[in-house]
């Protein structure tokens, strides 16, 4: 049996989340391996998820299989954070990203590394997990 990648698990449990906890939002859907979000990142050391190119995609490159547990969801939480954002509060920055996945997903985004990469804490990540 073939298993699910971090990221895509993360990614579904996620999206069952937004679907319990925000009304009138339809599940977002992910793009794996979007090369646009590694052109625009492409100078940077943090190319891992973007949104906002197509309005309800997450696009994230391989790059982002290869971070801890922690940062995968915290990655995807924020940019989940920016759909909620942009659509609800007509807010595009990184701030209102991660003021909207605290107020409609009850997760507060944590920034840890020299990068600043986003992070969820394990009591988070558990709750997702249903564990």
């Amino acid at each position: 049996m073939i298993q699910k990648s971090l990221v895509k698990r993360a990614f579904e449990e996620l999206n069952e989340l937004m679907e319990q906890q925000v009304e009138g939002i339809d599940p977002l859907l992910l793009w794996y391996g979007c090369p646009i979000a590694r052109w625009d990142n492409a100078d940077k050391k943090r190319v891992f998820a973007h949104t906002n190119h197509i309005q309800g995609v997450v696009c994230v490159t391989e790059r982002l299989d290869l971070l801890q547990t922690p940062f995968v969801y915290g990655i995807l939480a924020h940019e989940f954070g920016h759909e909620l954002a942009i659509q609800i509060l007509d807010d595009d920055s990184e701030k209102g990203a991660d003021t909207a996945a605290l107020s409609y997903l009850g997760l507060p985004i944590h920034y840890g590394t020299e990068m600043r990469l986003q992070y969820l804490e394990q009591k988070e990540i558990k709750k997702l997990q249903g564990i």
